[in-house]
Parts: C-alpha cells; structure tokens; sequence
C-alpha cells in the first residue's frame, strides 16, 4: 500500500507542477494564498509557510464542509495523526507513534487551556466537545513542542483555538439527527455592548449512539449524552489592551465506559466540570507586548471503580520585545497548581484501581526564553530557546531546542530543527496499583521512583508555492527516545510488577502535503504519511514476561500505522450547491491486545457531503461517513474495554443563522 500511497501523491504532484508551468508562464503572485497565520509555535501570530516546523492549520471551513460532528473526526484530516476510534466514546490519537487510549506524549489543549489529564497522561476525549461552527481553527504541530508548552508535548501539540465574539454575532442555531449522532443541538447568542466590546453565549445538548463488539455480540451500548454551555467576552474598548474572558460547564455520561469489568450496578463514567479562562493582551511600545494567560479549572468524575475531583490553576506570562528586525527576543515565566481527590471503589469484592494517596497536590514552575536571530537578513534565521520546569515528580527539567529557516526565495522555505522534550510521570505512574481477575492480581504498580521520558528529536523540512494556488510541503524526522516505560519485576518471582525506566525507541519517517485550488470552485489536498518505529528494552528488563500485554513496550510498535494516505476534494457545483469529499487509507496495526493477538487489517473510507444555501440564513447538509461500508475495527480492545468496529452511518444537519 506504501506503492499505491507514492503513485497517488505522484500523480497530484504532477498535476500541480503543470499547474505551476502554466502560471508561471502567466506572471502570477506566488504569494496570493495558503498564507495560514499560527499561533501555536511561539505564542504569537505568525506565518505558517515561514515556520521552521511541521505544523497544519485546520481552518473552520475545512471543518465544517468536512461534516465533522466531533473533534476526533475533524482530527482524522490533519496529516500526520494517527486517529482511530475505539469504541464509542474513546478515541485513540496521536502524533508519530505511540498510539494508545491515553496517548501520553501529545499535548492537547484548547484556548491554550491543557486538556492533559495528570490522572492517565493523556487525553480524555468524550469529554472534549464545542459547538464546531465556533472553532476558528485547529492548529497542529508535529513534533516536540516542549520549549513553548512545557512538558508533555513530546510527539506534537493541537491547540484548538475558538473564534473571538466579534466572528459570532448574530444568532446560530444548528440540529444534527443521524443514525449515530442521534441528535446533536446547538445555540449561540452573540452582541455587542454600547462599547463596541463583543459577547456571546451558547448552549450545546449532544446524543450519540454506541458501535457493535467486534466479536459480533451486537451493541456495546456505549454512547455518549452531554449537556454543555458556555460564554465568551472580548473587551477591546482599553486603549492598547485587549482583554478576553470565557469559560464553559458541562455534565455528560460515556456508557459502558468499562465495558469488561462486569459490574452488576452499571459501568458508566459520569462526568461534569467547568473551567474559566481570562487572557490580557498589552501593547508596550512599538517593539514591546506582553501577553498574561490564567485559567482555572475544574473535574470531575465516576467510574464504577473510583471517583475523582481536580481543580487546576494556571498562570502564564509572555513578554516580547523586537529588538530589531533581525533579532526578536521572547521570556516568560508560569506557575501551575493541581490539586484532585480520588474515591475508590470495590467491584466484586476487589478494588481493581488502588492509589497509595487519596489526595495530591502538584505544582509546576517554569521559565522560558527564546530569540529569533537574523544571520542574513531576509534570508537565514536562527532561533534558540529553552524552557526550565520544576515539578513535584522529578524535579528540574529542561527542554531546548534549536532551529534554522532559509528563504532561498519568496515563495520556499527550508527548515531543520534539533530539541529535547520530555514527559513527566502523572499519579497513574507514581503511587497507582492495577489488579484484575477475580484474584485481584496485582499486573502494573506504581513507583515513586519513576522517571521522565526523554526525546531528542531531529526534523528538517522544505515548503515551496509553485504557484499561487498550489503549494507543497514534505517533512522528515527522527526520533531517538530514552527512558521508555517498562514493567518489571520486584521480586525473585516476578509476581508484582513495577513500573520503570528501562525502555528505548528510535523512530523515523516522512510527511507530505500537496494543496491544489484547482478552479475558483474546486479545491484538492492530498497527504501521505510513512512512519517506523521500533522498540528496545535493556537486557535486565523483564517487561515482555508481565501478565499486562496490553502494555509492554514492544506492543507499541504495532499500535500506530505505517502509511496513510488522505484524499480532500471540496466542490462547489453552484455557489449555493456544495459537494464535497474526504478519502482515507490507514494502514493495517500488526499487533491486537497482546505481541501474538491479531492485528487490526488495513481499511479505506469514503467521506462525502452535499450541502445546499437553501437561502441567505438556512443551510442544510447530508453526509454519509464510510460510503463503501467497509466494517472495520480501528483499534484494538484494552484492558477495561471492547474492541468495537465502525461501519456507514449518516446524519442530516439543518443551520439557521441571521
């Protein structure tokens, strides 16, 4: 399949290049398009062509003409995640690597509000909803992204980023009814005060049905039911300042969460929280702003085995200074306080989740400084920079990294980065117990002595704008990974095992992007992704010999795929009538729960779209996922969990907006 991914991105490139002739011919600007500012690289705006990184910015339109109802379906088109659903309402995603329910070296956040959970790291994505429609866009970074973000963002960052209430005047109403998102409702209300400061509120109620067991025993019953509502204030009225205040509530069920642990009551997973983030935005002089950045959340939820409360503070300060042109200088500093509660529970007379200390209370410190220097103006860039953190784990970390850019003209970028990142253990690392069966046998223990993991990373990349309406950008990297997580034996007999530090990985591989607007009303993109990975563990390591294979090290190789290839294809048949289509190929998994279970098969998806502007303020949409019905598994089952497959379904959305 890695042949049929080469000769189909082959045959669009040479499309584009003869695109790119013909324009050429006919003097056009290189530069008229694809010129995606991000935010995400330096917590300041800048130009995504520019960036010496791999990065992707899904825009809103690219969402909404998707027919996404979530934000894991929106993910599936960034190229370079790996996203596959398991079950229905978890998600496995990741970036290079290391696939899992609780992918640990992706940090995900919204608003610049961390969604990592320090429970599992990780990212818990049922919980993870927004009215879509007010997603202003979807910002990816491929690769580490500690130096900016701290720890944890080791494979990449996604930073969702909401549009600001002066894109969301008005009145938007929105309905989805299908035979999997049963019914999907969404509100919002946005003004402006006599100040000309902007406003909005909304309210979101989401019902989705579960998927059918792989084993064919039918529905696994394990939907998910959310309520949700949130505000968002703008205030521009200060001279030099602007001042952002919003915040969201939310209280939704996952069915069946823990589908395997056959509890006679119920194994739902309750949850409910609401956070509050404030951003003020200040203007010094003209070479000088600073940007101060808190946010206050809170958690909670209830498994059938325990419950857990978090509250989180976070406050983050940026300054930044130009001190020319050629030399744009960046410091910071940030404080971050988690405090959480867990409530166990027996199950069958067995507490199947055991932390050695109910309550915790973590802090992080860190500080952070960057430069952007210009060894020939306009032409070759520098940047250095590193971020220090003091955690309650393990004490100081830091994070460097060093990156170049070259501009051999207007309209191509070449880049090359090397950086060190690394992610710090959470309390399902440091102080939990893992049993199962009816002997309560002990197959993973925390160690308070567990370590970072460590990546040093090497990435290089070239971009180029044949013309102004194509634009091409390959990616290659390799990553040498240090001080893996391994079970090991603590004891002569190896009955209980300990979490460790014992592990390695290198891995290695490519990405490449080719966008075509092809006519004024037709628009292609056309990703290919290859990756390898291979794992080691150290001669005295005993992690392939625990009774918890669903996470030996080595397991992790088979968990992500090699190749995918993703085909985009948005149409505008009138300027009312919008047709639109997504292809993707993802490779096959070689391995299932353990080293010798059976992999998940390769499978290919048909997404497709038909939109119709009935008038200037009704929209109305049909979209059918998996066209071909090619029932397929995503992933595989886990320790608490079934494996599930995923087949055709298809939804009716209606929008109202004046």
């Amino acid at each position: 399949m890695r042949r049929f991914g080469i000769i189909t991105f082959s045959l669009l490139m040479s499309s584009f290049c003869s695109s790119a002739e013909a324009e050429s011919q006919g003097g056009q600007d290189t530069n008229a398009t694809f010129n995606t500012e991000i935010f995400s690289l330096s917590k300041k705006k800048e130009n995504a062509f520019d960036a010496p990184s791999a990065t992707y910015v899904l825009s809103s339109e690219d969402i909404r003409r998707s027919g996404a109802t979530s934000i894991p379906e929106a993910l599936r088109m960034v190229p370079g995640l790996q996203v596959a659903r398991m079950d229905g309402n978890k998600w496995a995603i990741t970036a290079r690597g290391f696939n899992r329910q609780f992918s640990n070296k992706l940090l995900v956040m919204i608003d610049g509000r961390t969604v990592y959970t320090t429970l599992f790291s990780g990212t818990v994505w049922d919980i993870q909803d927004y009215v879509l429609e007010d997603v202003d866009r979807i910002e990816v970074v491929k690769g580490p992204g500690g130096t900016i973000w701290g720890a944890n963002a080791v494979n990449g960052v996604i930073n969702i980023i909401t549009k600001s209430a002066v894109q969301t005047q008005g009145t938007y109403v929105s309905q989805i009814a299908g035979d999997q998102d049963k019914s999907i409702t969404e509100a919002r209300y946005g003004g402006q005060t006599e100040s000309k400061d902007a406003y909005r509120f909304y309210v979101k109620k989401a019902v989705r049905e579960g998927l059918n067991r792989a084993d064919g025993a039918g529905s696994n019953n394990d939907g998910i039911k959310q309520d949700r509502a949130g505000f968002r204030y703008d205030i521009s009225s200060i001279k030099d300042s602007s001042i952002t205040v919003h915040g969201d509530a939310f209280s939704g069920v996952a069915q069946n969460y823990f589908s395997t642990l056959a509890n006679p009551t119920k194994n739902d997973k309750d949850s409910k929280g609401m956070n509050l983030v404030v951003n003020w935005n200040k203007k010094l002089s003209n070479k000088s702003n600073f940007i101060l950045n808190s946010y206050l959340d809170y958690d909670q939820f209830s498994i059938p085995i325990l419950k857990r409360a978090a509250r989180t503070f976070d406050v983050d300060f940026q300054h930044f200074y130009n001190f020319s042109k050629e030399n744009q200088f960046i410091w910071g500093v940030g404080y971050r306080q988690i405090m959480d509660h867990i409530n166990e529970s027996e199950v069958n007379g067995n507490l199947p989740l055991h932390y050695s200390s109910s309550k915790r209370n973590d802090q992080w410190f860190s500080g952070f400084i960057q430069d952007k220097i210009g060894l020939i103006p306009d032409k070759l860039y520098l940047t250095l920079g590193t971020k220090i953190e003091k955690n309650d784990f393990t004490g100081f970390e830091y994070q460097p990294n060093a990156r170049l850019s070259y501009y051999p003209a207007r309209n191509q970028t070449l880049w090359a980065a090397v950086s060190r990142s690394v992610r710090t253990p959470t309390r399902g690392e440091s102080d939990v117990t893992i049993r199962t069966g009816s002997s309560a046998t002990i197959v993973s223990q925390g160690s308070p002595a567990y370590g970072i993991e460590q990546l040093i990373a090497y990435e290089a990349g070239y971009r180029i704008k044949p013309t102004s309406k194509t634009l091409l950008d390959a990616s290659v990297f390799y990553n040498d990974y240090s001080k893996l997580r391994t079970l090991e034996s603590n004891n002569p007999n190896g009955v209980t095992p300990v979490l460790a530090n014992l592990g390695s990985a290198e891995s290695y591989g490519f990405e490449l992007t080719g966008k075509w607007q092809a006519m004024d009303n037709w628009k292609l993109e056309v990703n290919y992704d290859h990756l390898n990975l291979f794992t080691h563990v150290s001669a005295a390591s005993t992690d392939e010999t625990q009774i918890l294979k669903t996470d030996t090290l080595s397991n992790a190789e088979g968990q992500s795929p090699r190749d995918q290839v993703k085909l985009k294809s948005f149409y505008n048949i009138t300027p009312k009538v919008e047709f639109d289509n997504i292809f993707y190929y993802v490779g096959g998994l070689n391995k299932g729960i353990t080293n010798t279970g059976a992999g998940i098969p390769s499978y290919i998806t048909w997404d497709t779209r038909l939109g119709y502007l009935m008038t200037r303020n009704l929209d109305l949409s049909i979209g059918i996922r998996d066209l071909m019905n090619q029932t397929h598994s995503e992933f595989k089952g886990a320790l608490y969990n079934r494996q599930t497959v995923v087949g055709r379904t298809y939804y009716f959305k209606m929008v109202w907006q004046y």
